[in-house]
């Protein structure tokens, strides 16, 4: 996109004006209405990693959410949302330290695994993804089972 280019703080607020603008005109049940909360929340975490505003990210996972409403298993671009949905919730985690966000987070990381039955691409990398955020929760909570879980899926993400 052209505010990758040039880096251009302005192109990118015109890009997301017209992403909210095409999800306004998409109302339910427009049949494009799960792209367009696709793509708007991308925006919005570019955004939100540039400039640091917390309520770029806050929209990003309200309309992820969303979006997943309407990406019932099996969705094909299902797997694609959840991906930036845990993207998003454990940055938000690591920012205000949310504990809900870390729960949801690993949550979704085992929906995404039921997703990738072996011999996906991804799916050592989802089990990896998992087994941080049980260590990140294992010494929030000081659980031996998240810990005991997390060097599971280690040695498995490793033979995978």
């Amino acid at each position: 996109t052209q505010f990758k280019l040039v880096a251009s703080f302005d192109d990118l607020k015109e890009c997301i004006a017209l992403h909210r603008e095409a999800l306004k005109l998409r109302r339910f049940p427009h049949p494009d209405r799960s792209t367009s909360l696709s793509n708007l929340p991308i925006v919005l975490s570019v955004r939100f990693k540039d400039a640091g505003s917390l309520n770029d990210l806050n929209e990003c996972i309200a309309i992820q959410r969303e979006g997943l409403g309407f990406m019932h298993f099996p969705h094909p671009d299902r797997l694609g949302l959840l991906l930036n949905l845990t993207n998003a919730l454990s940055t938000r985690f690591k920012v205000k330290g949310i504990l809900e966000d870390l729960e949801e987070c690993i949550f979704l990381y085992r929906e995404a695994l039921v997703l990738t039955p072996p011999p996906h691409p991804n799916r050592s990398g989802l089990l990896n993804n998992l087994a941080n955020g049980l260590s990140t929760q294992s010494e929030v909570k000081g659980s031996l089972a998240d810990l005991e879980e997390c060097i599971f899926l280690h040695r498995e993400a490793r033979l995978d």
